[in-house]
């Protein structure tokens, strides 16, 4: 009887895993389609070691992430950028307005999402002081930084209803944009207050009013988004608080070996204004060491695509906006290189189409792609001129160059509206 009893127990046990791996299964692999979170070392000091941190490039260079190192491809990310990059920074407290000039030092371009009332504030009451934090916004602006939409006096969305977001939101944008002269029509990018996306109704409206929607969580293992997010709507960003500054720099270092993917950091201010000119120094939630952070801009800055730089080494991070990666996605995931021919040893022809359909939808405001060929090495190496005919038939000069063992050249997304593109390429013996 015993023997039977246990036989029964032991039955019903098999019968239950089966069911849970059939109900966990699903689940399973629903994470294991996300973006595997990130593993870094840890930063000088966390073991007793001061040891300067140094970029050491991979043993092997992955040129692409979407396409094999022989195949002409729309670039992953221009000019052969190893990855993307975005400094996001929330709420618009006096000491955030010290960090756009820091990272414009390092190359780096940022985005900033203030909320209106934070703006407005004056604390000193001075009169001097009134919209000193609007003028310093327009300075970041000024720089080539991004400025974002994050409501108007921080509100936690999950705690209103939609038809309250909606008019309070568009409001928001609208006192952004004419006080920062930026057209009504401009799409921004927007940060979720206290980074709360889980509103699938409020997500559905950022989709439709904004280029892209940054949310955030806090994790000791960074996440890297891929290089296709599918949800613009809610990109995931790793949070910084006031301790673990010391760890973005292993993170940025591992996403650059990691190579493809887009690295999002999301803070709020520094401990100290580093020029406040006589108007006070409010430092806000969560406060980074200046001293630490420039560290790290120092540390990464090797690894920084500069602006205007038009070929990258394979180890380079395209360090911009959210907006504009934003933008170069959209826009790049609608089109393909067709066909690279060599009509002769100097002479190369390259197609763009779009990816499905006749058309490309050009997103706001949108921005140039790069496409690459690769170069064989008996082939010569020195681009003479590269262009593409335009709709009234005259030739367009598209910038180009060589590096890696391939050719890149910059495609102006103007060209693309039109359906197929044919960019000549020729070289010099």
């Amino acid at each position: 009887m015993v023997r039977v009893k246990l036989l029964t127990v032991l039955a019903c046990c098999a019968v239950c895993a089966v069911v849970l791996v059939a109900v966990t299964a699903p689940l399973s692999q629903q994470r294991s389609a996300l973006p595997p979170p990130m593993r870094v070392p840890p930063p000088p000091g966390a073991n007793g070691k001061d040891a300067v941190l140094q970029w050491e490039p991979p043993a092997k260079q992955q040129q692409l992430c979407a396409a094999g190192a022989d195949d002409a491809a729309v670039d992953t990310w221009p000019w052969g950028a190893r990855g993307a990059l975005s400094y996001t920074f929330d709420d618009g407290v006096d000491s955030l307005f010290s960090i756009p000039p820091l990272l414009s030092r390092y190359g780096v371009r940022g985005s900033f999402y203030l909320n209106i009332e934070e703006l407005d504030k004056n604390p000193t009451k001075k009169a001097a002081c009134a919209n000193s934090r609007w003028r310093k916004a327009a300075d970041a602006l000024a720089l080539g930084h991004e400025i974002g939409g994050h409501s108007g006096k921080h509100e936690h969305m999950a705690d209103v209803k939609i038809a309250w977001a909606k008019p309070h939101l568009h409001a928001a944008d609208s006192r952004l944009k004419s006080g920062l002269g930026l057209n009504e029509s401009y799409k921004l990018s927007f940060a979720y207050p206290y980074g709360n996306s889980d509103s699938r109704p409020l997500r559905k409206f950022t989709a439709e009013n904004y280029i892209a929607s940054r949310g955030s969580f806090s994790r000791t293992d960074w996440h890297v988004e891929s290089y296709s997010p599918r949800h613009m709507e809610h990109l995931a960003a790793s949070l910084v608080v006031t301790r673990t500054v010391p760890f973005m720099t292993p993170a940025v270092f591992a996403a650059a070996e990691q190579g493809c993917g887009w690295l999002i950091f999301n803070a709020h201010g520094l401990k100290r204004c580093l020029s406040d000119g006589g108007c006070g120094c409010q430092v806000g939630w969560q406060p980074m060491s200046p001293e630490k952070f420039e560290d790290h801009l120092r540390a990464i800055a090797p690894l920084v695509q500069q602006q205007g730089q038009l070929c990258s080494n394979a180890s380079t991070l395209w360090a911009v906006p959210v907006g504009e990666v934003a933008r170069y996605l959209l826009l790049r995931d609608q089109v393909r290189v067709s066909s690279a021919v060599w009509e002769s040893r100097t002479l190369l022809t390259i197609t763009v189409k779009p990816s499905g359909g006749s058309r490309v939808v050009l997103p706001p405001q949108p921005i140039p792609l790069t496409v690459s060929v690769p170069l064989h090495a008996a082939l010569p190496s020195v681009v003479v001129s590269a262009h593409a005919a335009m709709s009234s038939g005259q030739p367009a000069e598209l910038n180009h160059c060589v590096t890696n063992g391939r050719i890149f050249v910059e495609v102006p997304p103007q060209l693309l509206a039109g359906g197929k593109t044919t960019i000549t390429v020729l070289l010099k013996e």
